[in-house]
């Protein structure tokens, strides 16, 4: 039985609820106070992971060496290793897509391969995880992986800023496939006209000249 209950109200002695009562009026000043729930009737809140472990990114990486070992190309070897690694957490073959694109993307702009560094794929995969979550909540995210790798001038970090349609854009296929559509449409647009300069006037000469 629980004693000494005071009125949030008042501060006075709460009289002894009822079994089973969610509320308890003062007897002193007609205040109700909220009773909380006994232990035994809460229930635990499922844990819902939000990304992947370290012992599945170390699944996927195994998973994804040996699929490049078998001859896979490296969007289609991150798609194999995702779904054997990380089969529960959301469309593999987006996340497949959304690292290639990452990796693909890291390269143009550091100069360094990444594509068969196990460590680099670990690390954005995790980074994707991670910012699709942010995104989900917040519509864009910072992602900031530093010191991803280095070569001969230096350490490379992966600084970029993602929005909702970025990873929509980035988990549609392939960087292969990416690149092919965005050449394609750039052919199927109209060629803007040229337009050709105007002729000078002669100037008609004067009795002055």
């Amino acid at each position: 039985m629980v004693t000494a209950l005071k009125c949030p109200h008042c501060s006075a002695a709460l009289p002894t609820p009822t079994p089973g009562a969610s509320f308890v009026q003062c007897s002193f000043c007609g205040g109700v106070a909220q009773l909380a729930a006994p232990a035994a009737a809460r229930q635990p809140q499922p844990v819902v992971p939000s990304g992947p472990t370290r012992d599945d990114l170390k699944r996927f990486v195994d998973a994804f060496k040996a699929a490049l070992g078998a001859g896979e190309p490296f969007a289609s070897a991150l798609q194999s290793a995702a779904r054997q690694a990380l089969a529960g957490f959301g469309d593999q073959s987006a996340m497949a897509f959304g690292v290639a694109h990452l990796a693909v993307d890291f390269e143009r702009d550091s100069g360094v391969k990444v594509q068969h560094d196990g460590m680099v794929v670990s690390r954005l995969a995790e980074g994707w995880y991670k910012a699709a979550l942010e995104v989900a909540s917040s519509g864009a995210t910072e992602l900031n992986l530093p010191f991803l790798t280095a070569n001969e001038s230096g350490p490379k970090h992966l600084a970029r800023t993602l929005s909702a349609a970025d990873l929509a854009r980035m988990s549609s296929g392939p960087p292969s496939l990416a690149a092919a559509q965005q050449q394609q449409q750039q052919q199927q647009q109209p060629p803007q006209p040229q337009t050709e300069p105007e002729p000078k006037k002669k100037k008609k000469k004067g009795w002055f000249w």
